[in-house]
């Protein structure tokens, strides 16, 4: 398992355009298995889901922690990073 703390850069946090894109790169990377952890109110969404990163409630300025586990754990934990911290509407 390869787990990244990202700090939330997204103006508005995560909204719905990120979320997409966060899963549709997940779901293109069908060996691994990625949970987006929010400590600060003891929530986690997994994130092949929109929906389920919705819930999460994140805004701009929090720290998520990424958690990656399969054959490309590392690679898909740093992509989803870069989004997290450069996304532009």
């Amino acid at each position: 398992m390869y787990v990244k703390a990202t700090k939330v850069l997204i103006e508005k946090g995560i909204h719905a355009r990120p979320s997409a894109k966060i899963v549709e790169y997940v779901l293109s990377k069908k060996e691994t298995h990625v949970w987006i952890e929010y400590p600060q109110k003891n929530r986690q969404g997994n994130a092949d889901s929109v929906l389920e990163l919705l819930m999460l409630e994140v805004t701009s300025g929090d720290t998520v922690v990424i958690k990656a586990e399969g054959k490309d754990e590392k690679e898909v934990a740093t992509y989803i990073s870069h989004i997290l911290e450069t996304f532009k509407v």
